[in-house]
């Protein structure tokens, strides 16, 4: 088989940025951090390029209205982190950001923080800096094996 016909993929997101956005938040870093779909500005503004991916509310939330755009904004800035570049003494305040834009959104204040709990817990694990797993399919099975 031909690796022409394989095709190339990360997994691991379920949404998807049909436009650009821009949220200015209440911290900074102190420092211009720009990636291709990232911008996270020294002024607190963080700026998402259409395109950018991400898989949504996690751990006990279900991905609705309500938090959507705080899930994409914290997830963008834990990518940040897990790049290394942002520094993860920010992690407790995009944590809290996260509470706050879901409670703007419309959440109630004990599902709110229930929400922060979770990803105050368990989201350090997601906030250090990661090996990246590219996958192909499908895979190659030649004399020496599977490629």
């Amino acid at each position: 088989m031909s690796t022409k016909n394989q095709i190339t993929y990360r997994n691991g997101w379920k949404y998807q940025l049909v436009k650009s956005t821009e949220q200015l938040l209440t911290f900074a870093s102190g420092k211009d951090i720009v990636t291709e779909y990232v911008h996270f500005y020294k002024t607190g503004l963080l700026w998402l390029r259409e395109g950018y991916a991400w898989d949504g509310p996690s751990v006990s939330t279900i991905g609705d209205y309500t938090n959507m755009r705080g899930s994409v904004m914290h997830d963008a800035i834990y990518q940040l982190m897990r790049l290394g570049l942002l520094h993860s003494k920010y992690r407790d305040m995009a944590d809290r950001e996260f509470r706050s834009m879901c409670r703007k959104d419309g959440i109630c204040s004990s599902r709110a923080d229930m929400y922060f709990d979770d990803v105050h817990l368990f989201g350090g694990l997601y906030a250090i800096r990661q090996v990246e797993v590219i996958y192909t399919s499908p895979r190659l099975i030649t004399d020496e094996g599977v490629k």
